[in-house]
C-alpha cells in the first residue's frame, strides 16, 4: 500500500481539532486507489465536520459538504445505525463500479450518476432531499427520497416523492441489469420509441417487491395517469398486480402502428399476473 499526505494550517483548541487537508492520496494491494482527498476538517463535540470535500477514485469524482456525528469510536463498528450524517452535494460524479470495493455485486456497473442535494441520516435511515441524480444526457431525477432498512435493499421501505423522473428509450436500454459483470441492459419494446421523451410525476411507496405507485406520465402521444399496487408473488415466481389507468389524448394508432387507431381518453382497472 502507498499513503500520501498533505497537512496544513493545524490547530487544536480545547477539545477541538482544525486542519486543511491538501491531499490525501492512497493506492492499496488490492486495486483500490484513492486518487485525491481534500477537505476543511474541524472535529468539535462529537462531529467530524468536512468543508469543501474533493473525494476522488478512478472514476468518480465527490464534492460537497460532508458531516458525521460521532458519540464514541465505538460508533464506526455500527456505523449503519449509529452515525449520523448530513451531506451537501455539488455537482457530485459517482460511478457505481468504484463501489464495487465496497459491494462486489456492483462491479462491472459502469453507470456514472452526478448528484445534487442533501443527504442526512443514518445508512440505516436516509432521507434524500432537494436531490437532483442525472444519468446521461436525458436521464434524471428530481425529489424526496426516504430509505429505512439499509443496507438490506430488498427489507428497505422505500418512499419516493417524485418531483419529475424524465427519460427515453434510447436511454432506459443503456441501463445495466445484475449481474453488472455480464454486461446485460433493460429491454424495452420496440413502439416505446413513439413515447419520446417520457417524464413521471407522483409517489413510490413500499418495498422492492411489494410497493404502490401513483402518478402521472407525460408523453408525445399523450398522458398516462396510474394508481398501481404490484407485489412479488413467490409461488408463481413472477409479479401480480392491479389498479386503475387513466389515459387521455392517448394516440394508440402511433404506439402500435396502426392507422385504423387514433387518439383515446378512457379510464379502466386493470389486474393481473406475469409482468
Amino acid at each position: 500500500s502507498a499513503l500520501d499526505l498533505s497537512v496544513s494550517k493545524f490547530s487544536l483548541l480545547d477539545d477541538s481539532v482544525h486542519a486543511d487537508i491538501r491531499k490525501l492520496s492512497l493506492k492499496e494491494s488490492s486495486g483500490f486507489q484513492l486518487h485525491e482527498l481534500s477537505h476543511e476538517l474541524t472535529l468539535a463535540n462529537n462531529i467530524v465536520d468536512m468543508r469543501n470535500t474533493r473525494l476522488a477514485f478512478e472514476e468518480s469524482d465527490i464534492r460537497g459538504d460532508l458531516r458525521f456525528e460521532v458519540a464514541s469510536i465505538d460508533d464506526f463498528d455500527y456505523f449503519d445505525t449509529r452515525v449520523p450524517m448530513q451531506h451537501e452535494f455539488r455537482e457530485a460524479k459517482l460511478n457505481m463500479n468504484d463501489l464495487s470495493y465496497l459491494a462486489p455485486e456492483l462491479r462491472g456497473m459502469d453507470q456514472p450518476v452526478i448528484i445534487n442535494g442533501t443527504v442526512k441520516g443514518t445508512v440505516s435511515n436516509l432521507k434524500g432531499r432537494k436531490l437532483t441524480l442525472t444519468l446521461n444526457d436525458h436521464t434524471r431525477f428530481e425529489g424526496n427520497i426516504d430509505m429505512e432498512g439499509l443496507p438490506e435493499l430488498s427489507q428497505t421501505f422505500i418512499s419516493l416523492d417524485i418531483k419529475e423522473l424524465t427519460t427515453n428509450k434510447k436511454e432506459l436500454e443503456q441501463i445495466p441489469l445484475p449481474p453488472f459483470d455480464g454486461k446485460t441492459f433493460v429491454e424495452v419494446p420496440g413502439n416505446f420509441a413513439a413515447l419520446g421523451q417520457l417524464t413521471y410525476r407522483g409517489d413510490f411507496t413500499g418495498f422492492i417487491s411489494d410497493f404502490v405507485s401513483y402518478g402521472t406520465l407525460n408523453t408525445a402521444i399523450g398522458d398516462i395517469r396510474t394508481d398501481i399496487s404490484l407485489k412479488e408473488d413467490t409461488v408463481l415466481n413472477d409479479y401480480r398486480y392491479a389498479g386503475s389507468v387513466q389515459l387521455k389524448q392517448f394516440d394508440l394508432g402511433r404506439f402500435y402502428d396502426l392507422s385504423s387507431l387514433g387518439a383515446v381518453s378512457c379510464d379502466f382497472q386493470i389486474a393481473g399476473s406475469c409482468l
